[in-house]
């Protein structure tokens, strides 16, 4: 029976291939389209999803220290600035940053002890940030170029 360090881990692999099989299905000349959600493109999904992961990151580290999880305030706005922040990136340059954040990531999580994912915190805001997070914004993707492929 796999460990609950082995199942999140699992988890966060399934959902993440999922996410980036989601990616890959847009084609490069649209990646900096507008309207995946809002005014964001497919570039601001890769940003944002390389963003939350380094929260994810910093988040569970706080928690194993003891200290509260991280508190954003009013998220879109927060979501908003971060975008910002990655705006000049090229789309080639946010798939490239998108995978350094998600293999940073995996290694921190990898490193981590078993009990680590016994806490019921960690364990919340570490899927919330990454594995929900890329089931949510794969759907959008999806959802938006099957809507481009129906005009």
């Amino acid at each position: 029976m796999p460990t609950e360090k082995q199942q999140v881990l699992q988890q966060l692999e399934g959902s993440w291939n999922r996410f980036l099989a989601a990616v890959q299905k847009v084609p490069s000349a649209r990646m900096e389209e507008q309207g995946v959600i809002g005014a964001w493109s497919a570039k601001d999904i890769m940003g944002h999803i390389s963003t939350w992961e380094d929260e994810a990151v910093k988040g569970v580290q706080l928690l194993l220290e003891g200290k509260p999880q991280p508190r954003y305030g009013n998220v879109d706005q927060w979501n908003q600035q971060a975008a910002e922040q990655r705006r000049a990136l090229t789309p080639k340059q946010a798939a490239e940053a998108l995978r350094r954040t998600h293999t940073r990531t995996v290694e921190l999580l990898q490193g981590l002890p078993e009990q680590a994912y016994q806490q019921d915190a960690v364990r919340r805001f570490l899927l919330m940030e990454t594995t929900e997070h890329y089931d949510e914004h794969g759907a959008d993707l999806l959802r938006w170029l099957g809507q481009q492929a129906k005009s």
